[in-house]
């Protein structure tokens, strides 16, 4: 009996706001048959509540937090729990929930655009 071969599964399609499609140091540090989705800029909280400016890259495989061109913090798809988010008018707060680490806290004015990127990545993913 021949096996069913394996379909590829197609990659979501989202925006990069930030053109890093355009940067081979960017691209060059994503792994083979990783496709970028989404890139915007967010305000990510230290642990200490202050502010700091980052770059959000979302692929199919990953959620990285880029400051300059160097991936400081990457989640894999699988490992992220949940997302929460202010109801609060004019409020772009969220929060990733992550499996067996620190949660992540950002603002993004694109979180609406973000978030529908990520449920199609990780639904695509984790199915």
């Amino acid at each position: 009996m021949v096996e069913p071969q394996e379909r590829a599964k197609p990659v979501p399609i989202g925006q990069d706001n930030l053109l890093f499609k355009n940067d081979p140091e960017i691209m060059n540090q994503l792994v083979p048959g990783e496709s970028l989705v989404y890139s915007t800029k967010v305000l990510k909280f230290n642990r200490f509540g202050f502010k700091q400016e980052r770059n959000l890259l979302l692929t199919t495989h990953q959620l990285a937090n880029i400051k300059k061109k160097e991936f400081q913090r990457s989640i894999k798809i699988q490992s992220i729990r949940a997302l929460s988010r202010s109801m609060k008018k004019g409020d772009f707060d969220f929060i990733v929930h992550v499996k067996n680490e620190y949660d992540y806290r950002f603002i993004c004015e694109d979180r609406e655009k973000l978030f529908i990127s990520l449920k199609a990545v990780f639904f695509t993913k984790m199915n």
